[in-house]
Parts: structure tokens; sequence; C-alpha cells
């Protein structure tokens, strides 16, 4: 991903995995390689009265051992989840098994994508999207919920980890439900700018940074798998989103400083 980013000549990028920072160490190395500057990230996955929340947190210090415990004990819960959907998908005749799935995938955010490639792979569906709609997707037989977790768990976690919590690619309904809520709880920031959204919402959601004093963020929300798109067809100016890289870089120096004993 560092070294697409680098030839669609992107300058700054963060690499938010789902629940999982595996990764990071070595994207980070190669940035520095490449002269790119990489913010540590992980997207946490939440639910709230049935609804998803995704908030990321963006890292100063992705080494805190209370951020890797929830990690491991979230990958567990993941992994667990995995088991159940194969199962299903056995009783269904659709004969995979966990080992194929896992494969040779180093990721700790094993999960639904993978079981759709490894069903593509196998002929049970002609494409991923299929397996979703037919199987994975909420609804479907095979669907297994999730762990669930609340916002403000992680947004509190985020803050042990002196990092800044943003809510990503809000949902127009959810967000106006909950908002309110999740500001009280130290919600940092909201992601405005993805380019999924369309110009109405990037307005709205503007709007709303400003009426509760919120920090603004963009993201690509690429997962590698959309060979048509380049991970760099997507930017944004990041004088648009200063404010969020001054706190960013603050919180940097703090972490970093010299503590007292």
């Amino acid at each position: 991903m560092v070294a697409r980013a680098s030839a669609d000549e992107l300058d700054i990028i963060a690499i938010a995995d789902h629940d999982a920072i595996g990764g990071i160490d070595d994207a980070s190395k190669e940035a520095r390689a490449r002269g790119l500057t990489l913010i540590p990230a992980i997207e946490f996955s939440c639910t709230l009265e049935g609804r998803d929340v995704h908030i990321i947190g963006y890292l100063t210090d992705c080494h805190n051992h209370a951020l890797l415990k929830w990690v491991s004990d979230f990958q567990q819960a993941r992994r667990q989840r995995l088991k159940e959907m194969v199962a299903i998908l056995q009783s269904l005749g659709i004969s995979i098994d966990l080992q194929e799935i896992e494969g040779d995938h180093q990721a700790e955010s094993i999960g639904r994508p993978h079981v759709a490639q490894a069903m593509v792979r196998k002929g049970y569906v002609h494409t991923a999207n299929e397996a979703y709609d037919r199987y994975l997707r909420k609804g479907a037989p095979a669907f297994v919920p999730k762990k669930m977790v609340l916002p403000w768990e992680v947004i509190d976690l985020i803050n042990t980890c002196g990092g800044i919590s943003v809510w990503t690619h809000p949902e127009r309904k959810t967000f106006s439900s909950y908002i309110d809520l999740l500001c009280s709880h130290g919600l940092h920031g909201v992601e405005a700018f993805n380019p999924k959204l369309k110009l109405v919402d990037t307005d709205r959601l503007l709007q709303a940074t400003r009426k509760y004093n919120l920090l603004v963020t963009g993201g690509s929300d690429w997962h590698g798998l959309e060979s048509d798109k380049p991970l760099g067809n997507f930017s944004i100016d990041s004088e648009e989103i200063k404010p969020f890289f001054d706190l960013y870089e603050s919180l940097q120096e703090e972490q970093n400083s010299p503590q007292p004993r």
C-alpha cells in the first residue's frame, strides 16, 4: 500500500486496518524509506443500538499496552466469529475450512472479505459481492454478528494512547441521532471528505463540525481490492484539515517528551 501511495504521488497517508495494527511497523519503515509521512491508525468496529459506528483512532503510540491487549482480545473474538461462519457455510454444502481462508494472510483482521474470496476461488459464487448478498450480509444465512463494542469505549482507549478519535464515513441518520452523545464522550473529529459522499453530505458534516467544534478529516476508505481505482484517485489538500495536523503534532511532541520521574 505504501508503494502504491508513493507511485500515486501522495505525501501523507494513514493506514487504518479494522481492529488491528499488525502492519503498522513495517508500513512505517517503508514510508520513511520512500519519503512519505505515515500516520498510524486503527479503525474500530463499534455498535450502538444495532447501528454500525466506525471510529478511527489516529495513534501517537501504537505500542500502548492497553491498545495491544484490546486488539488481542478482539482478534480472539473475530476468529471465533469466523469459525462460526465457516461452520454454517459447511452445513449449507459449501466446502471451505478455516485454514484455507487464513492461508498465507498475515493480517490480524481475517474476516468476511477473506471468506468471500475463498468462496470465489472455489467456484461457489462468481464475485465477492455475490457471496455477501447470498450468504454473508446481515440477514443472510451465514451472517454472524460481531462482538459488540460501544463507541465511547474506544474513544476512551484512543485517549489513553494519546491519539485522536474520528467518526469515519458516518451514515446520515445514525450521525444525526448520536453526534451529541459521542461528543459528550470526547469525540475529537468527523470524516467529512470521502469519495463516496455527495457534496451535500460533505457540507452537512462540515456544518456539524463547526457547531460541535470538531476536527475535520478525510479518507478514501480504500481496502486494496478496488483494482480499477488507484489509491491516489482520492486526495485532499492538507491545508483543508490543518487543525487535525496541528493537534496530532502536538500530541506527538507530548508523547515523545521525557516523562517526569
